[in-house]
Order: structure tokens, then sequence, then C-alpha cells
């Protein structure tokens, strides 16, 4: 009767570190905002109760066979929570690609615009002798500050989305072009200085 004892409080430390990862598991799914852990994980527990009764109880036999069931729901429990977690994962990365995607559109628009302008300026300068009269001026100013309120707008989708490296990387890069931008308009600078950086941002 001691191996079969020996047997069974093995089993039960092997259902106790099981289910101790199942929880953690449905506390990283409950994190993510996904649908519960489902009938294994509540059949589990009522299998590692019953083991306890059996076991306090002085029924080996019984004890054993609940452990053992009680391990196989929590594999099956784990199972479920680990197919859960990776689809909220990639519910999440897609809603996220999708945000990125539409925040990403407007941004690009907003710097053609500029650039559309920094062009219209350049050749109000080239028919002018480099001159710009004051609306103009004005007009160089206002850009100036739009392109760097588009940079910081650009730092904070990196920000938001920094949990791909590669995003932030290549947001990273589309900054510093847009800031390169930004410092040729308050040079009052038009020409490729400001219009090479605009277009590869």
């Amino acid at each position: 009767n001691d191996p079969q004892k020996r047997q069974l409080q093995r089993l039960t430390k092997d259902a106790k570190r099981l289910a101790e990862e199942v929880a953690e598991l449905a506390r990283k799914l409950e994190r993510l905002q996904a649908k519960k852990p489902g009938e294994s994980l509540k059949k589990a527990g009522s299998s590692l109760g019953n083991t306890s009764q059996a076991a306090a109880g002085g029924d080996g036999d019984s004890a054993e066979k609940q452990a053992r069931s009680a391990l196989e729901d929590l594999q099956k429990a784990k199972q479920e929570l680990q197919q859960n977690i990776q689809a909220a994962q990639e519910d999440l990365v897609r809603e996220q690609l999708a945000r990125l995607e539409t925040e990403l559109a407007g941004l690009l628009k907003r710097q053609q615009n500029l650039l559309s302008e920094s062009q219209r300026l350049e050749a109000v300068k080239k028919t002018n002798n480099g001159n710009l009269n004051r609306a103009q001026q004005a007009s160089l100013r206002s850009l100036a500050e739009e392109q760097r309120q588009l940079a910081e707008a650009v730092q904070q989708s990196s920000e938001a989305f920094s949990s791909g490296e590669t995003f932030q990387l290549a947001l990273d890069g589309v900054r510093q072009q847009m800031q390169r931008a930004h410092r040729g308009l308050l040079r009052r600078q038009t020409d490729a200085n400001v219009q090479t950086p605009q277009q590869q941002a």
C-alpha cells in the first residue's frame, strides 16, 4: 500500500503543478480580454476535489483514478487555454494592424499635402528670385509647424505600436525624415533639402 500512496502523492503533486500552470494561463487569457476557459477546467477542478475527498476517506484506488482523471482534464484545459490565448493574441494583432493601417494612411496623406505645399512655395521662390511675400512666409512658418506636429504624431504612433520592433524602427526612420524636413522649413528652405526627406517620410 506504500507504493500506492507514493504514486498518489506524485499524481497529486503533478495535478497541483498543472493546476497552477492552467491558472496562470487563465490569468493571461483574462488579461488579453479573451473568452473564459471552458468545460475542461471546470471538470478538472471537480476531479481534483473528488481526489481530495477520496484520499481523505482512505480510498486509494478511487483517489488514484480521480487524480489521473484530473490530470487528463488539466491537460485538456491547458491546451484549450493555449489555443484561446493564441487566438486572442492573433485577434489583437489584427486589430492593431487595422488601426495602424488607418493611422498610417492619414499620416501619409498629411505628409503628401505638406510636400505639395513645399513644392508650391519652391515654385513661387523660383519665379520671384528666391523671395517670398509676407503671406507666403506665413504659409512657410505654418508649413514648418505642421511638419513638426506630424513628426510628433509619428512618434506617438511609434510608441503606441512599440511591441513590434520592426514597426518601431520603420516609424523612427519616418519621424527622423519629418524632423529633417521641419528643420529645413525653419531655415526657409523649400527645395530638395526639404522635399527629399518629405518624400522619404
